[in-house]
């Protein structure tokens, strides 16, 4: 973003039910303030060059947005959802 903040888009599809399922990970679910810290945080000791630069980034950034982007494949409707902090 211009002002130096993240944005994480994740891309999910939409279930039969209307809801979009979230992964977990770190001890965590999927896009939380804990997920994504342990993310960052595995970022920062990883092997992978690319990894460790993105790490920087995402270390110094003033903030850090939380999207979901997903697709009803049975409507072709697309859902953009920003979500709170959690």
């Amino acid at each position: 973003m211009p002002n130096g903040g993240v944005i994480i888009n994740d891309a999910k599809q939409i279930s039969g039910a209307g809801a979009m399922n979230l992964g977990t990970g770190f001890n965590s679910v999927q896009l939380s303030d804990d997920w994504v810290d342990g993310v960052i945080g595995a970022m920062e000791n990883s092997t992978n060059q690319k990894a460790k630069a993105l790490f920087k980034t995402l270390d110094e950034a003033p903030s850090i947005t939380k999207i979901i982007t997903a697709v009803d494949k049975s409507t072709g409707e697309i859902v953009i959802t920003k979500l709170n902090p959690f």
